[in-house]
């Protein structure tokens, strides 16, 4: 068994690695992790740093199973008080660190607040919206909302996108969005080809995880009428849906798309459906028919409704007509392709996971 530092001395070395950052535009947006979660509800504050806390404990207990090209690696999460709302990835010093900003925190709360007030969850996930089932909406939507982003950059670090081509990498979710001035457009277009690579891992994960035991208590929960199966991916599409709506930026030039760091969101939402498909297709076949482009747009325009920005639905609706346009169907298949091409140039700075168990003879 791989010894593992304590959570006292990775938070120091992840303060020390964001202080040694020879750019100061990252030393400014993430000046070191946060100590104390400092919201005006403790009880809040506490769960949030509990999320922390079990995500970190998960990382230590699979230590001894991580497979990389650096040779053992440990991972740590933490949040990073800052006022940009952003999350980021990266490693260095043989320790793999993740990092979600205080402003990202507080912007998933304000989406478990929406989804509280959603009444067409009754219908989508066929349960009654009492008092406490609401309560019990918002509770559980911090924790997944965490974990989705958590996740999604545990994928950036296992596809190896923090170690290329020679030396590690801080991987940061909003950097340089609207800096598209005399860039290399095959270069913006591999840095979205990660963002729905680091996509497909969180959604691999979640639902390993959510048909392993946390979709089973919630489906308990909430006494849904639906099979435990059909509300397990209704809940998660709910809760995808919410963070990528809410999370998608308040402008769109379909000009410009091939030159932005991030595909827009509901194409990133596009390439969900599809990877959940795909892991249904191994695990759930008889769920692979169900995730439809009509049950997809029902889910959205719930979540829509749920967000008071005008703005958003404006951008949203922007984004759907230029994916359905010829322009927009050229820009999903070049993404793909680059997906493809990402996937072989990152075969060497791949990590992997060892069986749980393993079997000799």
């Amino acid at each position: 068994m791989t010894d593992t530092l304590s959570t006292g001395l990775l938070k120091s070395l992840f303060a020390k690695y964001l202080s040694n950052q020879t750019n100061p535009s990252i030393r400014n947006e993430f000046p070191g992790p946060l100590g104390k979660i400092d919201f005006t509800d403790s009880v809040l504050g506490e769960a949030i740093e509990g999320i922390r806390d079990a995500i970190n404990g998960k990382y230590a207990e699979n230590i001894s199973r991580i497979q990389t090209p650096q040779g053992q690696i440990q991972i740590y999460m933490d949040y990073v008080k800052s006022d940009h709302d952003n999350a980021f990835s990266t490693f260095g010093g043989g320790i793999a660190f993740i990092g979600l900003t205080t402003t990202f925190i507080k912007r998933i709360i304000q989406i478990s607040s929406q989804l509280w007030r959603l009444d067409l969850l009754s219908d989508i996930l066929k349960i009654q919206l009492d008092r406490d089932t609401r309560n019990h909406i918002a509770a559980t939507s911090i924790p997944i909302l965490i974990q989705i982003a958590s996740n999604h950059e545990l994928g950036h670090l296992f596809h190896g996108h923090c170690g290329e081509p020679a030396a590690p990498r801080l991987k940061a979710e909003n950097s340089d969005r609207l800096n598209v001035q005399g860039v290399d457009q095959s270069r913006k277009m591999r840095g979205q080809a990660m963002e729905v690579e680091a996509d497909g891992y969180a959604v691999h994960l979640m639902l390993t995880n959510f048909f392993n035991g946390i979709g089973h208590n919630l489906y308990s929960m909430f006494n849904s009428g639906l099979s435990e199966a059909e509300f397990i991916l209704a809940y998660f599409v709910v809760e995808l849906g919410s963070l990528f709506y809410v999370q998608s930026p308040q402008f769109f030039d379909e000009h410009q798309v091939r030159l932005y760091d991030h595909p827009p969101a509901l194409m990133r939402l596009n390439v969900f459906m599809r990877d959940i498909e795909g892991w249904c297709g191994q695990y759930e076949s008889s769920l692979v028919e169900w995730g439809t482009l009509a049950r997809f747009q029902e889910i959205m325009r719930a979540v829509s409704m749920a967000d008071v920005d005008a703005d958003s639905s404006n951008v949203w609706q922007r984004q759907g007509k230029f994916l359905l346009s010829l322009q927009g169907k050229q820009y999903i298949d070049d993404l793909y392709k680059a997906r493809e091409g990402l996937r072989e140039e990152m075969t060497a700075f791949r990590w992997h996971l060892t069986p749980l168990t393993q079997t000799s003879g």
